[in-house]
């Protein structure tokens, strides 16, 4: 799927959030973003299938936050939870927009489960109607810059968008085992570590292994090729073994000789 910097999904409880999202909406649109909103963006088609492959062909994720947003997001076949989790699967840029009333307070955090509990961990943008313009100015000059992820070891001088403020002070090594520690956020992680320390031959294999995961097998075999280029003439490990093994794997499934 082609992706772009300027791609933005907005998920919202209709009941409860609909001014706010089309005030977003049509801000990031009149500043160029390519942004949907499904009242506004689906003209035909099946609903679910449409709302799924926005998901994956946008690089931002927001999800408007106001009192009453995850109230019933345990229901089930609750939208906004599957909106979500499909968002933290397929690694989206995920920015959480709330209102001065609401919170990720304890009772918030509760109804927050399963995969979605990694929400409450997104730094959040304030949006209040007397600064609703300098909160959306923070928001596309802070927030929706291009991601780790979308660079690779070919770009080394990109300029990256921020880490999570929880990660921000962490040393590659951290940064390694924390992706590890954390499957949705691995890929950007990895490719954070392997920006500031581009022989780290680990994090090749390991984000490798985790595109694969994601059936990102091109980026995966890119990956653990390169894995075995860095460690060429050390001492094999189990690694190594488990790479070629892999390549070979995907390789059949690329129809790749």
């Amino acid at each position: 799927i082609q992706q772009t910097q300027e791609t933005v999904f907005i998920s919202y409880r209709r009941s409860v959030g609909s001014y706010l999202t089309r005030a977003v909406y049509y801000n990031l649109k009149y500043h160029g973003y390519d942004v949907f909103m499904d009242v506004e963006s689906i003209n035909s088609g099946m609903f679910d299938t449409s709302i799924l492959n926005a998901i994956e062909e946008r690089k931002h994720f927001l999800i408007i936050c106001t009192p009453g947003t995850f109230d019933r997001i345990n229901e089930p076949g609750d939208w906004l939870r599957r909106e979500i989790e499909h968002a933290l699967k397929h690694n989206r840029n995920i920015v959480p927009i709330k209102t001065p009333d609401f919170d990720f307070d304890d009772t918030t955090r509760q109804l927050l489960k399963g995969k979605v509990k990694e929400l409450a961990r997104y730094t959040p943008v304030d949006v209040s109607h007397n600064y609703f313009e300098a909160a959306m100015d923070r928001l596309r000059t802070r927030f929706l810059k291009p991601t780790i992820a979308d660079y690779t070891d070919e770009e080394p001088g990109a300029t990256f968008g921020d880490l999570p403020y929880y990660l921000e002070d962490f040393t590659a090594e951290a940064l390694y085992e924390y992706g590890w520690d954390e499957p949705y956020e691995a890929i950007p992680v990895f490719s954070e570590v392997i920006h500031r320390k581009p022989e780290f031959a680990d994090a090749y294999f390991s984000r490798g292994f985790h595109r694969k995961n994601e059936s990102d097998l091109t980026g995966a075999l890119k990956d653990l090729k390169r894995y075995l280029d860095i460690t060429r003439g050390a001492p094999r490990t189990n690694w190594t073994s488990k790479a070629e093994e892999l390549i070979r794997e995907i390789e059949q499934k690329l129809g790749q000789k």
